[in-house]
């Protein structure tokens, strides 16, 4: 049985429809199609920095859907998703640059603007308050099934890669499913036989060891 990577998120299934419209309906890790009663959202932690949260953003969309509900008017009419998402992406601490976001004017700051402020600057101070000092930002992915698990597997890196990746900081195991999910998205048709697609095949190198011929392919 393989291991689990990361944390999984339960989320409404227009959520997880909005996340898998976002990756082309297809999976992070092996780009299979995805189905929204089947598929899984995990948590994916990078360093911290000011860029888009998903946290943030699904709090900014449950204010909207309480006002919705107290204002009884169309959630668009209070922001639309695009707007939220800025607003998660930019994270404003006061008027001038609330109203610096794309379709956040007077009329809106004077209408909602202090609500939202407060809740991107709870959200930024839980970050602050965190007792993990390598606090990272998050955000949310779909997945299929399979790839809910991971199996172990030995490999070879060239030692000029390795020391790149080091000096970089990433962790490896992260390094190569980058590496394997970027390949298999761009996949080219696949030839007759058992030949290799040829974004792959350009990258195999055919070795000799232990008297046997191996395949070996090197990613770039």
């Amino acid at each position: 049985m393989g291991n689990r990577r990361a944390r999984r998120v339960k989320i409404p299934d227009s959520e997880k429809k909005r996340i898998i419209e976002k990756q082309n309906t297809r999976c992070t890790y092996c780009n299979s199609t995805l189905h929204v009663k089947t598929c899984l959202i995990e948590e994916v932690r990078g360093e911290k920095s000011e860029k888009y949260s998903e946290p943030l953003f699904l709090e900014l969309k449950e204010w909207r859907n309480k006002r919705r509900t107290i204002d009884k008017v169309p959630a668009y009419l209070i922001a639309h998703d695009t707007t939220l998402e800025a607003i998660a992406r930019a994270r404003p601490y006061d008027r001038d640059s609330y109203k610096a976001i794309h379709n956040c004017g007077e009329v809106t700051w004077a209408k909602y603007g202090e609500e939202i402020i407060a809740i991107v600057r709870k959200f930024k101070e839980a970050e602050e308050e965190t007792d993990d000092e390598s606090f990272q930002e998050t955000s949310l992915q779909a997945i299929c099934e399979s790839c809910d698990l991971s199996k172990k597997q030995a490999i070879r890196i060239p030692e000029g890669q390795m020391e790149k990746i080091t000096d970089l900081g990433i962790p490896v195991a992260e390094t190569v499913r980058m590496a394997v999910a970027e390949y298999l998205r761009n996949l080219e048709p696949m030839p007759p036989g058992n030949a290799l697609p040829s974004n792959l095949e350009k990258h195999l190198v055919i070795r000799e060891r232990d008297g046997a011929l191996v395949k070996v392919i090197y990613m770039d």
